[in-house]
């Protein structure tokens, strides 16, 4: 057993250290120069059923100090009251357009249909794809701007900071920025173009009109349940550079309100984002079982036994945590129960699996997709 324990404590170590090394290939958003120019930016919102964010979207985006954007919302056949509290934000602001999506074409995922819309009426040098529940500091699209200008990209994304709406889900989507700094080797991502080793979020991807017409936007992923990777990969494809920021002190997300929408959320695309590798799920199924939730019952040891050594898997699983949610201006409190996260991780992976397996339709949002 003090073998299992001395290589448990070695291995959780060392991921330790790799996530330490590997926070420091993903730089913040650039500060935007003063003489710099400000190229037309547009902003892309897809909306569906999202009358509980327009407010608090409408008040986010019309704070925005850019000089120079248009902002287009799409109302994606909604049942709700989207489309009545949306004219009512916007009012009169001529910066704001809404317009109602058509039907969805057989063979399209519904938001990247919404999107591809969106990116038809957009007039932007610059087109930034955002989620109806992001909220952007003032200072972001100058931000953003400068990014793009400074690290030469072609497609920039980052994953928000996490705000709480629900405590619960809050255990499983702050676990996406530590899925990022612990697997993804975010050097290799962000200094080369290799399609494998990439990753992007939805709710804030930037293009230049350049890069999105040069691989086809939307279009040429118009199936896909994991579009924001698989746009990541198309534009590293075709040349272009594709960048992952730390975006957490400009962009923060209200992603769920409950535990049960968090995981029919990840479900419809986390097997999906591992290209539905069998093995590469048990893997991973294993991997967090063992080094994430096995400590758990190693601090019962220490605490029965009295042998403190024990417990040192359980602070290790923690610090790595902890550093991740630092980072990304996320409550430490969340890493005080990485094993639980560990366990919605693994509960999640494997219901998606089955799923996926047993050729049963994913559904979100009043959608079904296979």
């Amino acid at each position: 057993m003090s073998i299992y324990l001395w290589g448990l404590i070695g291995l959780e170590a060392f991921c330790l250290l790799w996530i330490l090394l590997n926070s420091t290939f993903i730089k913040p958003l650039a500060n935007p120069l003063d003489d710099a120019s400000n190229p037309t930016v547009s902003l892309l919102i897809p909306m569906r059923n999202e009358e509980r964010n327009i407010k608090e979207l409408i008040q986010s985006l019309q704070a925005l100090t850019y000089p120079s954007f248009e902002c287009i919302l799409l109302d994606d056949q909604s049942t709700d009251q989207t489309k009545k509290l949306t004219n009512e934000a916007i009012k009169d602001d001529e910066r704001f357009s809404l317009i109602i999506g058509k039907s969805l074409p057989e063979g399209w995922n519904g938001k990247v249909h919404a999107c591809h819309q969106l990116s038809q009426h957009a007039q932007g040098e610059l087109l930034l794809f955002i989620d109806a529940d992001v909220r952007l500091a003032p200072d972001t699209v100058e931000r953003t701007v400068a990014t793009f200008n400074k690290e030469e990209a072609g497609m920039i994304s980052g994953f928000p900071h996490y705000a709480d709406r629900s405590h619960l889900s809050q255990f499983l989507v702050t676990l996406q920025h530590f899925v990022v700094y612990a697997h993804l080797p975010i050097s290799i991502a962000n200094t080369t173009n290799h399609p494998s080793f990439t990753a992007a979020c939805g709710g804030f991807i930037g293009f230049t009109r350049k890069t999105y017409d040069a691989i086809r936007g939307h279009e040429a992923v118009s199936s896909s349940l994991l579009e924001d990777v698989h746009l990541a990969r198309e534009t590293k494809k075709s040349g272009h550079t594709m960048k992952l920021m730390n975006i957490s002190s400009s962009v923060s997300c209200y992603m769920y309100e409950s535990l049960k929408e968090a995981i029919e959320g990840f479900t419809k695309n986390i097997f999906i984002g591992i290209n539905k590798s069998v093995g590469l799920a048990l893997l991973l199924i294993t991997w967090y079982i063992l080094l994430y939730i096995l400590p758990v019952a190693l601090l019962m040891i220490s605490i029965t036994s009295g042998q403190i050594l024990y417990a040192v898997p359980l602070l290790l699983i923690v610090l790595q945590k902890g550093l991740v949610d630092y980072k990304n201006k996320t409550s430490l409190v969340y890493c005080l129960f990485m094993p639980f996260s560990a366990l919605l991780f693994v509960f999640v992976l494997t219901r998606s699996m089955y799923t996926s397996i047993k050729g049963k339709a994913y559904t979100w949002k009043g959608r079904s997709y296979s």
